[in-house]
Order: structure tokens, then sequence, then C-alpha cells
């Protein structure tokens, strides 16, 4: 099965290579950020993703004109900043998506809204979100400027007849950056949010909020951490960049006294709404940077047994890496969706701790990211 926009989205990079191929170059990219780091990786071999297609639970799409001046919506053409592919499938995401897309550029074409033009900031249609979960229930959210008007119970009843879109939003977002933002947030239908569960909880799924993009393999990952948590840790434990909970739910759910760390608005919202959701007592959450938190709390050292940390791409900033080594914790789980930053990391952490076990999970199919887990112990 190959995607028929393959070589042109920017997306599925390696979709054309067997997928124990893909598997091996993933390992082989781990081993090589390994070696120029002077890091010693145990024996590993990258757990497959249990599903290979249609895995993805997310995607941001974009609105563009044609040629012709008719209504695109899709990625970004590879190496094309400026072209948007007018797409009519992915199969990373959803089978039911082209759907979708049908539905959306009819509402704009028979409404005569014009695509956003990001480089002289006039238009009105800018981005689409859409969310799922493994039920197959969708959230969705129309992105637009405020340079016109959309007709809320006009899209709504657009969206009637595809009964699985269970949430639908029109946001307002006037920024010149190409990250969605939330300027004006009007809720036209559903609950607001989806519910995922994995390892038997529940999390929700926002329209702001971050989780995990494959949830079956997300399912793989979060079972690792808790396993090694359980076997070998008895304290506290501190979620740094924490999200909407994750993992730190999961090990409070198992028992363990947990306090996570986030910035994002979205995300600590999301957080309390698992903590109900799942009945759960033993976690906390502090809003705010992480680095920041770390420096104003110098009581916190010896006071956590276990840390996790699961960073943005970019890494922990060294001033984060000498304050969690500080904080004086037996254990460390450190997550990173990144090998190139996670090694650099690594290499720091390893002058006060050593490697207990290393793993790497497919989070990311036909793609060459891959999402990777060292297991640390304190010398």
């Amino acid at each position: 099965m190959l995607c028929k926009h393959f070589g042109v989205c920017g997306g599925c990079a390696i979709q054309d290579v067997p997928y124990e191929e893909q598997l091996g170059l993933k390992r082989d990219l781990v081993h090589k950020q390994a070696y120029k780091h002077k890091v010693d990786l145990p024996e590993f071999e990258v757990e497959p993703s249990p599903r290979v297609f249609f895995y993805r639970n997310k995607v941001e799409l974009t609105f563009s004109r044609g040629e012709g001046g008719e209504v695109f919506l899709g990625f970004h053409q590879r190496g094309q900043n400026r072209r948007v592919i007018d797409l009519q499938e992915c199969l990373l995401f959803s089978e039911r998506l082209p759907e979708l897309l049908d539905v959306l550029r009819d509402f704009a074409r028979e409404h005569s809204l014009i695509p956003y033009d990001k480089y002289s900031h006039k238009g009105f249609l800018r981005y689409v979100v859409v969310k799922r979960t493994r039920k197959e229930e969708y959230l969705l959210a129309l992105v637009t400027s405020s340079q016109g008007q959309v007709l809320g119970e006009e899209l709504a009843r657009r969206f009637s007849d595809l009964d699985w879109v269970d949430t639908l939003y029109w946001v307002v977002h006037d920024g010149w950056g190409d990250a969605v933002g939330y300027d004006r947030v009007v809720h036209l239908r559903g609950a607001g949010y989806l519910v995922e569960e994995i390892l038997g909880m529940r999390f929700v799924v926002g329209l702001r909020g971050f989780f995990q993009v494959n949830p079956w393999s997300t399912e793989i990952l979060y079972a690792w951490v808790k396993d090694y948590v359980s076997n070998n840790v008895q304290g506290k434990v501190l979620d740094l960049y924490a999200g909407s909970g994750g993992i730190g739910l999961v090990l409070a759910k198992a028992g363990f006294e947990v306090l996570g760390i986030e910035m994002d608005d979205g995300a600590v919202g999301e957080a309390k709404q698992n903590l109900l959701l799942n009945g759960i007592k033993g976690y906390s959450m502090l809003k705010g940077n992480v680095r920041a938190l770390l420096g104003l709390n110098p009581n916190w050292r010896g006071q956590f047994d276990c840390v996790i940390i699961d960073p943005p791409r970019s890494g922990m900033p060294p001033k984060v890496r000498y304050r969690v080594a500080k904080l004086g914790a037996r254990d460390l789980v450190y997550i990173s969706c990144n090998p190139l930053t996670f090694m650099a990391d690594l290499k720091d952490l390893l002058s006060v701790y050593e490697l207990v076990d290393f793993k790497a999970v497919d989070m990311f199919p036909h793609t060459p990211h891959v999402e990777v887990v060292a297991f640390l112990r304190r010398r």
C-alpha cells in the first residue's frame, strides 16, 4: 500500500521502504547518535507499532488556493513551504479523512470563503485540526482569521450526517506564525472533548492538550515505564513536562504519589479532567516552567525517588539537566522522540547516573522518527 501523494507530501519520507527495513533504519539512527556522543547502549531492537497504517490520532491541515483560485486543503508539499497539496487521502491518519475534507471544501466553495495567505495576511480559512480515538470518535476544529464570519449553525448542519464527528469547534486565530493559535474558541457541537483508553485508564483528548500521536504504541511505552517504576521505585515520583498527565497518572493509579509539572494551559486543564475521570487522588500538578520551578524549589532535593522526563523535541536545556541531577533521585526515566537531542542529554546525565536499560518503540511508522526511553540509576 502506497499513498497517492507519496514523494510530494512532506509526511511519509520512507513509506516505500518495507516495514521491517524501516525498523532497522531507525535502530541504525539511534546507534549513530549514540556513537557520535560516545554513549554505550545495550543491544536492542525497535519495537514495531501494533498498527502500521491509520495510526495517527491527530492531523493539522492547511487551506490554500490553487492556481485557478480553487480551495485546496491538505499538507505542505515537501520542500515547498508555499505550496499545499490538495489532499485526497492520508494512510497515516484515517480512512474517513477524505469524507471530512470533501465536506469542508464544499462548505468553503458554497459560501465563497477565501483561504488565508500567510504572506499578505489576507483571507479567512486557515487550518483544520482533526483528532480521533481508537473507537473512531472524532473532534474537528475549523481555524480561521477574523476577516469573515463562519456560519456556525450551517457548519454544524453540514456535519450532522457524520455522527462519528462527535465534537465541532470554530477557532479564530490572527497570529502571523504557522502554529495554530486560539484567540477565540466557539464550541459548536458535542461534548467538547474525546476520551481515549490506555492501559484501562481514560484520557481526555481535547482541542488544545497534547496526547501521544500513536495510542497503540503509547500503550507499549506506558507499560514499560509502569513496570520499571513498579519494580524499582518506592518513594515519590516527579513528572517533568507532564503534558495532560499521561505516564504520571498511570503511576498514580498504580499507587505512587506523583507531582507533575507542565506549563501549557490546555494540557493542565486536561490533566485535571483526567484526574476526575479516573478517580485518582495521588497525583498533583504545578503549572509553570520546568527550569524555573526546579530552581525555585531547592527543598525538592532528596524528596523524589524517581524523576520522569519527557521533554519537547529540543530536549532539556543545560540548566534543567543540572537541576535534575541536583535533585538526587535514585532513578530517572528519560523519554524522547528525538534521538539527536536525547543522546546529548544522556551523555551529560551519565556523569551522575548509569544506564540500567534502554528501549525503543516505533511511534511513527513510515517516517524517520522513533521514540526512545532510557532507565537510569544514580551511581
